[in-house]
């Protein structure tokens, strides 16, 4: 009788280690994650946006376009056509986009920049130029001659052979009715030839001899320019 009372002690309780290490397993085995929390079902993952680049092409000036207003590219010109409050008298097709200044700016210093990365080809004076700055530069791999016309030369340190980066400050425009514009109005004579010969005309006799250049505003809005900033 205290035999079978031991044997039964012992059998319950080898079935209660048994259990026990049963449930152990079962847990751990069904153990399920964590419900998110509403707020966190509610979020959505955010895509990582890509780096900006920087520009690779800018415009020459500040408010590039609301400046083109007197003379545009390939806008036919007549000795007629005097311009105020100073200048000699031209003829032909015009080649460039003449960029104006504001009349508050007439007494200021305004900056001209360089429209990509390129070498300086020439700079000096011209005749109906006054300052003159020729920039070398390769656009998709194009080369392109870009002409800077009416700048103060004595605000550049730059040389032919000067190496610039897209978006640098290259010189001021001249002074009004001087000889830094060559006796011109103060603007900026905006040029930019295909290829790399340098062609200092700023008027053509025809459309046929036109075609040589590019219309700046078209050619800058194609290739995405930027403003400086």
């Amino acid at each position: 009788m205290k035999r079978n009372l031991i044997i039964l002690i012992c059998f319950g309780v080898l079935l209660l280690i048994a259990g026990s290490i049963s449930l152990y397993f079962y847990k751990k085995t069904n153990t399920t994650k964590p419900v998110p929390t509403t707020a966190q079902q509610n979020i959505v993952p955010q895509a990582v946006p890509a780096p900006v680049a920087a520009a690779t092409l800018y415009f020459p000036m500040t408010d590039f376009a609301s400046r083109i207003t007197f003379r545009t590219f390939g806008q036919l010109v007549r000795t007629t056509d005097i311009a105020s409050p100073c200048g000699a008298t031209f003829s032909g097709y015009h080649d460039a986009d003449d960029l104006e200044v504001a009349s508050t700016e007439v007494n200021t210093e305004v900056p001209v920049y360089a429209i990509a990365d390129g070498t300086v080809r020439e700079v000096g004076p011209v005749s109906g130029y006054g300052g003159l700055l020729v920039l070398g530069v390769t656009i998709n791999g194009q080369s392109y001659t870009v002409y800077y016309g009416h700048i103060n030369l004595g605000s550049t340190s730059l040389v032919a052979g000067s190496a610039v980066k897209a978006g640098q400050k290259l010189a001021i425009l001249g002074a009004q009715c001087s000889v830094q514009t060559g006796g011109e109005r103060k603007h900026l004579h905006f040029t930019i030839h295909s290829g790399t010969t340098i062609d200092v005309r700023g008027y053509v006799p025809s459309l046929d001899v036109l075609t040589a250049w590019v219309d700046p505003k078209v050619f800058l809005a194609q290739n995405m320019a930027a403003n400086i900033q």
